[in-house]
């Protein structure tokens, strides 16, 4: 399932096109002012993919805590008083 951020991002496709666009420009075969373009796109997207591995790590803190009170723990017979 494709993750997306809070703006309907939809990060396999921002990741793809920053590749296409990385590829582009390090081929060097198009003008300055092309070049210029397609960096500006390349870091808008890599701000999107950023924002959604941000919300992602975020939720996963999220859900570390709420796991941790569910954490099960070996039973320690010598705890337990006999009465």
């Amino acid at each position: 399932m494709a993750k997306k951020s809070p703006k309907g991002v939809n990060f396999e496709k921002a990741l793809a096109e920053l590749e296409d666009i990385v590829k582009k420009l390090e081929e060097g075969e198009i003008c300055l002012a092309e070049a210029m373009k397609l960096y500006e796109e390349g870091v808008r997207r890599a701000k999107e993919c950023f924002a959604v591995l941000n919300a992602s790590r975020r939720k996963i803190e999220i859900l570390q805590k709420e796991a941790e009170a569910f954490i099960t723990r070996p039973f320690d017979e010598g705890a337990v008083s006999e009465e």
